[in-house]
């Protein structure tokens, strides 16, 4: 109560607290009806304003086109959307005008070209003819539908009416220039002709792949074309397609003088962008072409005169690149694919018979490498000293490899280049790996403890894959299966097979087997070092015999030799054979087994004087330097394992205590 006495003392004073409130609270109200009643004024003013820009932009479209941008301009994102149906309809409204207003120029023109045809002033009404050229590029590339139906009409009619009746005439009269000057045999080079040519240019339609004028000019190349290869003449031979092919540059070579100094001006009047000897090629090739079609299907059951064929037109049109730069006008290819591509996507089964051909042409050449007398001779000039020497037959297959990649290799389409590789290549190497893998596994069967069971293998192939021989048989394997290896590894960088690997999403065509070859490798390498380290068994029989427990001893033991004069063959053909790199890595392993077997054998399984000791050190280090073995680990373990028994103070870092004392235990004097 005391607090509300203090606040209100009076009932007078309550009242005019309330009386205050409430004039404070009709002033706030007040201000908002203003803000509000400003607020609306001003939306409403703006869109009077906007709602006036509209009508004036209407009222300026039939005269202006680009009111309807400008007034978009002028107007914020709000606004802009508001009022896009209605500007959409507008814009939709003046492509219907503009069509109609090209049109209404496409018949005048028309009008006016119709008259000078029937004036016969050809020149003239060529020229007038030229002006449509912008029109019919935009009436051809509005959208169809009925907003366009009367402007597609007037172009399909004047097209009809006007383009092709005047063209019809201007090539007549080209043609008939042509014949006056008796081109082919002479070269038209009068004005004359070059007024008939320039008129005909200006009614051609720049997107045509074959300019009818240059059509004109090929008309009687073709004839002899199809004189010379399409009637019963000697010349029409389908088992020759070189006859046919070479004759296109015997017509076409000719005339490029007369092609370059006096059609090529002519033709950049009217069309930059061309060249006057591509265009004759293009409009000649459909002859050859066709002739080249019938050829096919006369020869596409005989595996050799389809080879010949497709080679014969790969070749030309590598040969038409390479002397003629040849790219049709039109093509946005980035090379021309050529006439062999075309004639394998002709026909859904033309591909696959002509791949089936070259693959039997290949493997029977593959047969045929393999049946030499020599394709098992190692060729010893057929590498440097950092690769393995190759077998003949390696050499050769992989030269056949070539031979097939250059069939295709300017077939532009990738599809069938990968065809190719896989469908051929791929499978020849293939069955050149499987072959490497019969015959080593036919070694290993002869020096498995089953094999010797069974009996499964001839008398004279156990003689022939023993000792040295069998050495020189695994050699002849690994020197194949390194060589083609490597080869595939070079093959893998090229563009070619790079380009391939990339479409297939691969790091290289050839990673299963660059893989297979490797593991192949490495199966070899591991025989070849069974091979020897057997050899060296048994030539150590007398060796490990020896008694170590002996008074003196400085030079080799005699037994050694034997061990030495036994090796040495083995070890020679290695390093003669093999590179450098696969030298080492076998010499390596080889070190490993031997060092590891005379520790086992001598040192674990005898006691050592301190002369024995010393007489293995010397024999250790006479064996390693004759052989070349070299000091790697298990080699080093031996060398200070007869350091120990020679001197039991030695030191021998590679041993710890317990290893040290075991080794000091076979000494007699320790």
């Amino acid at each position: 109560m005391s607090y509300l006495d203090a606040q209100f003392p009076s009932f007078a004073s309550v009242v005019d607290n309330i009386q205050d409130e409430d004039d404070r609270l009709k002033a706030q109200l007040e201000s908002v009806k203003a803000k509000e009643y400003a607020a609306h004024e001003e939306a409403l003013q703006t869109a009077r304003e906007t709602n006036a820009r509209l009508k004036a932009t209407a009222s300026r479209i039939l005269t202006d086109p680009d009111a309807v941008n400008e007034f978009l301009n002028q107007v914020d994102g709000a606004q802009k959307a508001q009022v896009a149906p209605l500007i959409s309809r507008i814009q939709e409204f003046l492509e219907y005008r503009q069509s109609l207003q090209d049109a209404k120029g496409l018949l005048s023109i028309g009008a006016e070209v119709s008259s000078k045809i029937e004036t016969q002033d050809l020149s003239q009404a060529s020229r007038i003819y030229e002006k449509s050229r912008d029109l019919i590029k935009k009436l051809r590339s509005i959208e169809s539908g009925r907003s366009h139906e009367m402007a597609t009409q007037v172009l399909g009619q004047y097209e009809a009416t006007v383009s092709q009746p005047l063209m019809e005439m201007l090539q007549n009269r080209l043609s008939a220039e042509l014949q006056a000057s008796q081109w082919p045999k002479k070269v038209p080079d009068t004005l004359a002709f070059v007024e008939a040519f320039s008129d005909a240019l200006r009614a051609e339609d720049e997107t045509q792949a074959v300019l009818e004028s240059f059509a004109e000019m090929a008309a009687p190349l073709d004839l002899r074309v199809r004189y010379n290869f399409e009637t019963d003449r000697e010349t029409n031979r389908a088992d020759k397609p070189e006859w046919l092919l070479n004759n296109f540059f015997k017509q076409v070579d000719p005339h490029i003088h007369w092609l370059t100094t006096t059609v090529q001006p002519v033709l950049e009047g009217h069309f930059p962008d061309r060249f006057a000897l591509i265009e004759l090629c293009s409009a000649l090739l459909p002859s050859y072409y066709r002739v080249l079609q019938s050829y096919f299907e006369q020869v596409k059951y005989s595996p050799d005169l389809l080879n010949h064929l497709m080679s014969e037109a790969i070749s030309f049109d590598d040969d038409l690149h390479t002397r003629y730069f040849y790219k049709p006008a039109t093509s946005t290819e980035e090379r021309w694919s050529g006439l062999a591509t075309s004639l394998l996507n002709f026909h859904p089964e033309w591909f696959d018979l002509w791949l089936e051909s070259e693959r039997q042409a290949a493997f029977s050449q593959y047969d045929e490498i393999l049946a030499a007398p020599t394709a098992w001779e190692v060729d010893w000039d057929g590498a440097g000293e950092f690769f393995t020497h190759p077998t003949v037959s390696a050499i050769n297959v992989t030269q056949l490899f070539d031979t097939i990649t250059d069939v295709y290799r300017d077939l532009l389409n990738p599809t069938s280049q990968l065809r190719m590789v896989s469908d051929i290549q791929l499978e020849l190497i293939e069955n050149y790996r499987r072959l490497l893998t019969e015959r080593v596994a036919l070694y290993s069967t002869v020096h498995s403890s089953l094999g010797r069971a069974v009996g499964s293998v001839s008398a004279e192939d156990k003689k022939k894959l023993q000792g040295l021989s069998g050495l020189h048989y695994l050699g002849k394997a690994l020197g194949s299966c390194d060589y083609v290896l490597n080869f595939l590894r070079n093959k893998s960088n090229e563009l070619l097979f790079f380009e391939m690997a990339e479409r297939v999403g691969e790091p290289s065509v050839f990673e299963l087997n660059l893989q297979e070859f490797e593991m192949l490798k490495g199966r070899i390498i591991k025989e070849a070092v069974k091979c020897i380290f057997e050899e060296f068994q048994k030539a150590a029989k007398a060796y490990y015999r020896l008694d170590w427990k002996i008074d003196s001893g400085q030079e080799s033991s005699s037994d050694l030799a034997h061990i030495k004069t036994h090796m040495l063959p083995f070890v020679n053909f290695v390093e003669k054979l093999t590179g450098k790199s696969d030298f080492a890595l076998i010499m390596h392993k080889l070190t490993a087994r031997v060092a590891k077997n005379m520790f086992q054998t001598v040192v674990q399984g005898n006691t050592f004087s301190s002369a024995g000791g010393r007489q293995l050190l010397y024999d250790v280090e006479d064996l390693w330097s004759t052989l070349g073995l070299v000091h790697d680990y298990e080699a080093v373990r031996l060398l200070q394992a007869a350091q120990l028994l020679s001197d039991n103070n030695a030191q021998a870092t590679v041993f710890d205590e317990s290893e040290r004392a075991f080794i000091l235990k076979r000494s007699r004097h320790y």
